[in-house]
């Protein structure tokens, strides 16, 4: 669940955020890591990468709480010394292959991906370009059933946080194959 969804101040969390930006240059935000949650897939990303050091944000969807919290902090510290990683891009973290793609840009619009980073620039205006990278980990660290979504496809082919899309009922399946 979301800090916000929890009952936090809205205000005095993108406070927060907004000095933990200042002080160190981002924040990861982490969503649907709770019992209770039963929205899209966690999910776990950066706000302030790409202000402070214009690179593309960090995102992981579907990744143990602890294993993402850690990648993602590893990442970000590179880029802050200067790494810049782009989608096509591949290293190895633990002797796990990480491999990173281009988050579409329809992910910030169309769904709740990246919500906490809407809400930031919304507030503190002087919003950078939409941009992110998924950190993705290798397929054999997941079961057929938990795979982690492709977050580079356009947020219409899948679902909220990038999970299979709901498909057409069976009349408009019907009518969609006479036409």
């Amino acid at each position: 669940m979301c800090e916000i969804c929890n009952g936090e101040n809205p205000d005095e969390l993108f406070e927060r955020y907004r000095e933990q930006v200042e002080a160190v240059g981002w924040v990861v935000i982490a969503v649907g890591y709770g019992d209770d949650y039963g929205g899209d897939l966690p999910h776990m990303y950066t706000i302030g990468l790409n202000e402070t050091f214009g690179h593309p944000e960090l995102v992981t969807v579907g990744v143990d709480l602890p294993m993402a919290h850690h990648l993602i902090d590893v990442v970000a510290h590179w880029v802050a010394e200067g790494e810049h990683l782009a989608a096509g891009d591949r290293f190895t973290h633990h002797d796990d292959l990480i491999r990173v793609r281009a988050v579409h840009p329809s992910r910030f619009r169309a769904t709740s991906l990246l919500n906490a980073w809407k809400g930031y620039y919304e507030r503190y205006g002087s919003e950078p370009e939409r941009r992110a990278v998924q950190l993705v980990w290798p397929r054999e660290l997941f079961c057929s059933c938990h795979r982690q979504p492709d977050l580079s496809l356009p947020a219409a082919l899948t679902g909220r946080t990038g999970g299979p899309a709901h498909r057409p009922n069976r009349p408009k399946r019907r009518k969609a194959h006479r036409r």
